[in-house]
């Protein structure tokens, strides 16, 4: 038998995704972002906190580009970061019996802490094939593997701790529904009631958009959990929703930013519940680049554990700033030149775009009006750099990839000073280069999809982005101090509904976008535009993050109220 992992575990964390480590492939975009950032940040502030997930095989894709198109190849995810245990765990699907290996990485804090995220891995040789391959891919398109990995997901790791290793847990967190089935196994656990579930689940919800959310046919979830089913009511005329079988469940709810609560309590399936908020933050020390480092550990002694360093940035000069930045641009152009083969002007601006490639977010909106675009620019250099993947599945951020490829290639035919370069593949340690390199961060959701969107908060460099999630947040904290960067748009309607009615609202923010870009290229950044967005990083630090999240493990936190953006001023 193992020596137990967990004995000082009070809370577990259920996440889909975990971006712990660039090679550890179990990460896709923002979800794994902020699960990651958590676990490292409780691994610093020594919390009784685990993570769980699911192993998988492939992980997310392998991204390359043939014939101006993206095309998936599956990739084998590194296993040096994980000890595989002695014990295994049984979870009933479709009638069959699947055993999963229990898989540990030791996540290591700054002080001495560590956080044991376990992942289940049903490649057993005592499987059937099918069952082996549940976790072949991180979201999967077939409806049955995508149910196969909710059950996993849910009542396989909520068993881990109670059953195989005795933990008694205080809370058990699901970051989004997709591990929602962890429920109905409480509701197993604690002989049907429901109250004891609530007070020990808690769920933060993410995007409003409703393509991210699962949803399974209830005569396929009777087949695939047998005797669990009678544990929790089963629509009868529509898809049983992982959205609403977390939130009926759950005691706790919070939004990932305010402007995500206001969003979120217009929503039907949330309609007479509390929402709290929670605005995500960043794992710092997983983002400063060598340059900027240096100057920390010089001037900010304590940074990586105390992030009111970065309140003041007075001791660290003009020049020091442009030369740390620098040498980090260069740096970042030599990266992009080893991946595509490209060489970038030095002297131009570049304004990075890295995300997943998903149609809210709208990767192509510089594409919108390419003569207005050249008006604004002009003949001055600047550098548009992208990179992001979209889901297999996603055949519309699939297009929008093709887009910035046909728009590149048209640009580089006639000889523009504008260059656009589509860096494939994206991962943590591209994220690393582009946020330390990149003069301005572009980050253009189209409001008010965004729940947080939480990459503007990792670089030094001014942002330029809609006002949506996290940014808003970001605005106001900077109020009456150095700016943070440029806004496109103004903090529109809470309303999903009333967005989508305004077919106008890509135009308008395509023409403030080409005027914020001419003035990048015609004006350059200065170091106060970089100390500007430093001296924000108190804010958008995870410390401040996991110490709310903590008050809810702890059951001491006190929701904050639902209140107008525009009142809170």
């Amino acid at each position: 038998m193992s020596k137990n992992p967990f004995s000082n575990v009070r809370d577990l964390y259920i996440s889909p995704e975990f971006a712990l480590w660039s090679d550890f492939n179990m990460y896709s975009g923002g979800l794994g972002g902020l699960a990651g950032c958590i676990a490292f940040k409780a691994a610093d502030r020594k919390l009784p906190l685990a993570g769980a997930s699911l192993r998988y095989k492939h992980g997310y894709q392998d991204q390359i580009i043939q014939k101006g198109k993206q095309v998936e190849l599956p990739r084998q995810s590194s296993d040096i970061f994980t000890e595989r245990l002695d014990e295994t765990v049984k979870v009933d699907i479709f009638g069959r019996p699947v055993t999963c290996y229990i898989d540990v990485a030791k996540v290591p804090g700054q002080t001495g802490g560590t956080v044991p995220v376990f992942f289940l891995d049903p490649d057993h040789p005592g499987n059937e094939d099918w069952d082996k391959d549940i976790a072949r891919q991180l979201y999967p398109k077939e409806d049955s593997v995508r149910l196969a990995q909710a059950m996993l997901l849910g009542v396989g790791t909520v068993k881990v701790m109670y059953e195989i290793f005795g933990v008694n847990l205080r809370s058990v967190h699901l970051n989004d529904a997709h591990g929602a089935f962890a429920a109905v196994e409480m509701m197993r656990i604690f002989g049907g009631d429901i109250e004891k579930v609530r007070e020990h689940l808690k769920f933060t919800t993410h995007t409003a958009v409703a393509g991210a959310n699962w949803y399974f046919n209830p005569n396929e979830v009777r087949s695939a959990m047998n005797g669990l089913s009678g544990y929790f009511s089963m629509p009868h005329d529509r898809y049983l929703s992982m959205l609403e079988l977390a939130i009926e469940h759950a005691g706790y709810i919070n939004a990932v930013s305010k402007k995500h609560q206001l969003v979120t309590a217009n929503l039907r399936p949330f309609s007479g519940r509390t929402i709290d908020f929670i605005t995500n933050g960043v794992y710092r020390n997983r983002w400063v680049g060598p340059a900027f480092r240096e100057l920390y550990d010089k001037y900010l002694a304590g940074w990586q554990i105390d992030p009111s360093k970065f309140a003041d940035t007075h001791a660290i000069s003009d020049e020091e700033i442009m030369r740390a930045h620098h040498y980090q641009k260069l740096a970042m152009h030599d990266h992009i030149r080893e991946k595509t083969g490209e060489s970038l002007n030095p002297e131009a601006v570049d304004v990075v775009f890295a995300r997943r490639s998903s149609n809210y977010k709208r990767p192509d909106l510089i594409s919108h009006d390419i003569a207005a675009l050249k008006r604004a620019v002009g003949k001055h250099p600047i550098n548009l750099i992208y990179a992001g993947k979209a889901h297999p599945a996603d055949e519309k951020g699939k297009r929008h990839i093709e887009t910035l490829l046909r728009f590149a290639k048209e640009l580089r035919e006639e000889g523009s000073n504008i260059r656009v370069v589509f860096v494939p593949n994206y991962s943590i340690r591209d994220a690393q280069m582009y946020v330390g390199g990149t003069d301005s961060w572009l980050n253009l959701p189209k409001p008010p999809l965004e729940a947080s969107g939480t990459s503007p908060a990792k670089p030094e460099a001014p942002i330029l982005s809609t006002q949506d999630g996290i940014i808003i947040e970001m605005k106001r904290h900077s109020e009456g101090k150095l700016p943070i960067g440029r806004f496109i748009g103004e903090e529109e309607s809470t309303n999903i509904a009333v967005q989508e009615r305004d077919p106008a609202q890509d135009a308008r923010h395509a023409a403030e976008l080409y005027d914020h870009l001419g003035q990048l290229a015609r004006d350059g950044v200065q170091a106060r535009d970089f100390r500007g967005k430093i001296e924000g990083f108190d804010f958008t630090d995870a410390d401040r993050m996991v110490q709310e999240y903590q008050e809810v493990w702890e059951g001491t936190r006190i929701v904050r109220p639902l209140e107008d953006l525009v009142a809170t001023k």
